[in-house]
């Protein structure tokens, strides 16, 4: 499925993230999306134990293009974190394919790698706000980008959308869904 989707790039002569128009181009490309451990900040790697009693907490949610590969990093600070559960996946989701989304009319959905690219070098960097946690995302490697949900000063970068009322009235409620493991 990969090897298609890096294949779809080649031919498209598509080679970086990049805002799109929505189905304008007429192909099918592969996402992997996952929440990543969250981080404590501040941190420095050369404390031997937290400085605050209670850090911050700091959330990662990741969208990988498999095709190129790159993955957008959301991080989502303590305090812009208002949604949870399925809210917020779609609305990282939505705002990803909004602002990167490669104008493909069919998606499918490995970002292991690049939380681990991020976390070896969060590690080795001191990193007191979640502005030094976007340079360490950025800097971890060519493939990673971040984008930052909300600012210390509390400016919200990703507008908060409340996507379960939205679908509604779509569809029917899926009871004990957690045993399910596949869709088809």
């Amino acid at each position: 499925m990969c090897d298609k989707a890096k294949a779809v790039c080649k031919a498209e002569g598509i080679d970086s993230l990049q805002e799109s128009a929505a189905c304008s181009h007429r192909m099918t490309m592969h996402y992997s999306f996952d929440y990543a451990q969250q981080v404590h900040l501040p941190s420095n790697p050369v404390q031997p134990g937290p400085i605050f009693l209670l850090p911050r907490k700091t959330r990662l949610f990741g969208v990988c293009c498999e095709g190129l590969p790159q993955q957008v990093n959301f991080l989502i600070d303590e305090a812009h974190l208002i949604l949870k559960g399925s809210n917020a996946v779609v609305l990282f989701l939505h705002h990803f394919f909004e602002s990167y989304g490669l104008g493909e009319t069919h998606t499918k959905f490995t970002p292991d790698w690049f939380f681990g690219l991020v976390k070896r070098t969060f590690r080795r960097h001191v990193v007191n706000s979640v502005s030094c946690l976007a340079a360490v995302v950025n800097a971890s490697a060519s493939c990673n980008e971040a984008a930052v949900v909300g600012t210390e000063d509390g400016h919200n970068n990703i507008p908060v959308m409340d996507w379960q009322g939205h679908f509604a009235g779509i569809g029917h409620d899926f009871h004990r869904i957690k045993p399910y493991q596949h869709f088809w």
